[in-house]
């Protein structure tokens, strides 16, 4: 029988089937394969719209934006490629309560951080799915607290750091320091705040800033300064840390933490916990050690004045705590490694007074830059003369600024610094000083071997640290009236002539956060056309005088830096046949806080630039602005016969709603044939005030 090639019957039906379950086997997975991709396309998408919520979340310019974030009421729908997808969020507030993390937020604490839930879903042929994303907003970023950090033991260099743009600060206010080598240092103002409890004033905080920058403005080097005042009680002994200071690591100088005391030092707690965070460290903390070392001391004035660690004091007692008594307390903190650390106390070594008008004369600026500059040089040359002999040093003064200028041959006109002539007018006056840290002998050493290999002082700046800073706002002024103001103005008591405000630092109680206040404005009595007073700045030397709040010890009182002004007043300068009508100018607006209160705040310097006083017949009035917390004022000049003047405040800016207050009637009566200072109402501007019964108005001028 003869073969034939080819397929059997049996044989194609086999491959039939093989072939048939291939296939259906590949379309099955061709489709999960396409779903998989359409749900993969639906994820993408919702995680898409997930994060462009929480970008949305995250876009708040300030504070209040921060509060008003709360979780959504309803979804919120979007349709991508004909899929509907629907939003929703959920924010949890929690507060910092000293240990942890709680929610909601302890009473009167605010939130500082917010959990963000966002759920996005979306519906399929056969289910319907949600994608969850979870994020945490806050408005700073702790670096002491909470989950963001818990501290360090360890204080770095702080080398290689990225260079970071930097503003100089406004001139006069904020006066740059040349360092050499193309560097500048400058100090910002001084910003003082009060920690009040009730109607007791538990302390004052003082911060700002001191930066040195190069010639194209980018900061090499920020420190961050606070100064606290505290109420502490005696709490037994312990190693705790001894004071920050200046240390070597080769070439370079750096902030070093304190290390913890080898032998047991008295130790303190704070008296109550209505303070300053920072009140726990600086009761704790600010005790000398035992070893009659450099570095185990706060201020060497103090201990090498007994030959012992700096005793503490109650309020107005000569009789050092024991036990465990309460006693006042002030402390200086530096920022190093992230974190505020006691440091060493501050040292004043000179300080001044002047008319702020000298420094719009271009021409005076280098002249007292020259000046400081003169000071912290010779100030360094003593404490290398003097070696470590910080008795003799303590009563070694450097030149006063009109020294300084006697000794340069700057004419004393226009450039007086111990007296001017002003036509009756209101005038503020400046506060400066000069404050250069005790050197340890280590410092000392490398400083004098510097000097040996030809170098000179002045190129050695950038490491003594030296802040030169505005006193205005933290030196007690004379004369004043009970009230260290002159509103009424005081009778009798020398004040025949002018007053000077000196205003209490004002507590942010209740709904008014505004904290401006005046110190150092000449006023001149009413009706008075000439005469001669002088005015008197008088400030601690260390930490109780930068917190401007108490003495801590006896040994405050037996070094206090004076300086004084005489003032003339008669038919001077550009205004001499001129009365003057004169009054504080103040700007106010709201801000919603945590507890959905409106709080009255300060305007910013740029809206109260916006304000205008002018008076009837004439035109425009003088404004000196406000500057950070110093109150502004004007001066409208007029004619000594001008009869009833009327002074109009104005506000030069697009706002959805403006109130003027005045806190006396208008118009003034200007009288007489001399010119002569004639009070005026004091002016509160109020911005944008809520169309809500519980945002009252502000009181005008704190009356």
């Amino acid at each position: 029988m003869r073969r034939q090639s080819g397929f059997g019957l049996l044989e194609v039906m086999i491959a039939f089937i093989l072939v048939a379950v291939t296939a259906g086997t590949l379309l099955q997975l061709n489709k999960v394969y396409l779903e998989y991709s359409r749900d993969g396309r639906y994820r993408e998408v919702a995680m898409r719209l997930a994060e462009s919520k929480l970008d949305e979340l995250r876009g708040f310019d300030n504070i209040t934006d921060y509060q008003a974030i709360v979780g959504s009421s309803a979804p919120e729908s979007v349709q991508v490629d004909d899929t509907d997808y629907a939003i929703e969020w959920e924010v949890t507030d929690y507060g910092w309560d000293g240990s942890a993390w709680v929610t909601p937020p302890p009473s009167g604490v605010a939130s500082g951080k917010k959990e963000i839930e966002i759920a996005v879903g979306w519906s399929e042929p056969e289910s319907d799915e949600v994608l969850l994303a979870e994020s945490v907003l806050s408005p700073n970023l702790s670096i002491s607290s909470g989950p963001f950090g818990t501290g360090s033991g360890n204080a770095k260099l702080g080398l290689g750091g990225p260079d970071v743009a930097y503003t100089p600060g406004e001139f006069p206010m904020v006066i740059p320091i040349e360092l050499g080598n193309g560097m500048t240092q400058e100090t910002t103002k001084p910003l003082p705040d009060i920690i009040k409890k009730g109607q007791s004033i538990e302390g004052v905080r003082v911060t700002f800033d001191t930066f040195v920058y190069d010639e194209n403005t980018q900061s090499r080097v920020q420190q961050d300064l606070v100064t606290v005042s505290c109420n502490c009680q005696l709490d037994g002994s312990g190693t705790t840390q001894l004071p920050a200071q200046r240390a070597l690591a080769g070439d370079y100088v750096y902030w070093k933490k304190g290390e913890a005391a080898a032998i047991a030092k008295p130790k303190g707690k704070v008296a109550n916990n209505d303070q300053d965070p920072l009140c726990v460290r600086c009761c704790e903390r600010h005790f000398d050690g035992s070893s009659g070392e450099f570095s185990n001391w706060y201020d060497a004035f103090k201990y090498t004045a007994n030959n012992q660690p700096h005793e503490h004091y109650p309020s107005s007692s000569d009789t050092p705590v024991s036990g465990t008594q309460t006693y006042l307390e002030a402390c200086r903190f530096i920022r190093i490694d992230g974190f505020f650390e006691v440091a060493q106390d501050w040292n004043l070594i000179a300080f001044n007074i002047l008319d702020d008008g000298l420094f719009t004369n271009v021409d005076f600026a280098p002249v007292y830059q020259g000046y400081v500059r003169s000071v912290v040089v010779d100030y360094i040359d003593k404490q290398l003369n003097k070696d470590g002999d910080f008795p003799g040093l303590k009563d070694d003064e450097v030149m006063t600024l009109s020294e300084y200028l006697v000794s340069e041959g700057v004419p004393s006109s226009p450039f007086s610094t111990t007296d001017i002539s002003i036509s009756p007018m209101s005038r503020q006056l400046m506060a400066r000083g000069v404050y250069v840290d005790l050197l340890s002998e280590e410092l000392r050493l490398f400083l004098q071997e510097k000097i040996s290999a030809d170098s000179n002082i002045e190129e050695l700046l950038n490491y003594v640290p030296f802040y030169e800073v505005n006193l205005t706002l933290l030196a007690d002024w004379l004369p004043v009236d009970g009230n260290k103001g002159c509103s009424p103005y005081p009778e009798g008591g020398g004040f025949d002539v002018l007053c000077v405000t000196s205003q209490d630092i004002p507590a942010k109680s209740g709904n008014n956060k505004d904290g401006i206040y005046s110190r150092g404005r000449v006023s001149i009595k009413s009706g008075v056309a000439s005469g001669t007073a002088r005015v008197t700045a008088n400030i601690r030397r260390s930490n109780s005088g930068i917190t401007s709040f108490k003495e801590i010890s006896p040994f405050e009182f037996s070094y206090i830096r004076s300086s004084y002004l005489d003032i003339k007043i008669g038919a001077f300068g550009d205004f001499s046949n001129k009365s003057s009508i004169s009054s504080a100018l103040q700007c106010k607006t709201y801000e919603l806080n945590v507890d959905g209160e409106y709080d009255i705040v300060a305007c910013s310097e740029e809206q109260f630039s916006s304000i205008t006083v002018s008076y009837s017949g004439s035109g425009g009035c003088l404004i000196t602005p406000v500057v950070g917390n110093l109150e502004g004022f004007y001066n409208c000049f007029v004619d000594p016969n001008a009869g009833d003047v009327t002074v109009t405040p104005q506000y030069n800016a697009g706002i959805a709603k403006i109130e003027f207050l005045l806190s006396q009637d208008n118009p003034v009566s200007v009288t007489g044939t001399d010119p002569v200072y004639v009070p005026g109402p004091c002016i509160t501007v109020v911005l944008n005030r809520p169309d809500d019964p519980e945002a009252a108005l502000p009181d005008v001028c704190g009356q």
